[in-house]
């Protein structure tokens, strides 16, 4: 799991209606829409801010204003939901709560759990962190949420982001033993410099 995070992104399946709506139909009412969003949002994700808000969605995709949605009208509103869609990023961090998903979801189904009562992988964003070299990092706190909005954290730069980016890298190392061998290697190579042929 860790490796396809880090490598590469996952696609997500875009809606179409002849994916969404039996064959046949020519129409939906505002309860068969609701209905259709409320059923399929676990397996097209990007439904979901529309089945939150089902009713201004409806009046928004019913462009005649019949109260009823033509085929044509839900492939307007299907086409915008798709155009939402976004990758993952290819991070550890997608890959770290994808992983914990998965876990818990292999779990749930070993307890004999039905696969599509079981809620849609969501990512939630905690930040980012990256080393830029010369002893310099770059810290930005969006996706943290209450704690961001608490402390008003903006984005941090330079030697101090970088002593933080190396304490959370510290921290992330599973063993005592793992993290000390870090913190040598980080020691050494600060003293004597990447080029080991001199050690």
């Amino acid at each position: 799991m860790y490796a396809m995070g880090d490598c590469s992104s996952i696609q997500m399946p875009k809606v179409g209606v002849a994916n969404l709506v039996p064959d046949g139909t020519k129409e939906l009412g505002f309860d068969e829409f609701a209905a259709l969003l409320k059923d399929r949002m676990h397996e097209y994700p990007q439904l979901e801010s529309y089945a939150q808000q089902v009713k201004a969605s409806f009046e928004k995709a019913d462009l005649n204003g019949d109260g009823k949605l033509q085929i044509s009208e839900l492939k307007v509103l299907l086409d915008e939901a798709d155009k939402l869609l976004r990758p993952l990023p290819a991070t550890a961090q997608v890959a770290n709560q994808e992983g914990k998903f998965l876990a818990q979801h292999l779990n749930k189904l070993a307890l004999g759990n039905d696969a599509n009562d079981l809620e849609p992988f969501r990512y939630r964003h905690l930040g980012s962190l990256a080393y830029v070299g010369g002893d310099k990092a770059v810290i930005d706190f969006s996706g943290t949420g209450l704690f961001q909005k608490f402390f008003g954290l903006e984005p941090i730069n330079g030697r101090g982001a970088f002593y933080l980016w190396r304490s959370f890298y510290l921290t992330e190392m599973v063993t005592l033993r793992t993290k000390i061998l870090l913190a040598f290697d980080w020691l050494r190579s600060k003293l004597f410099g990447r080029d080991i042929s001199r050690v």
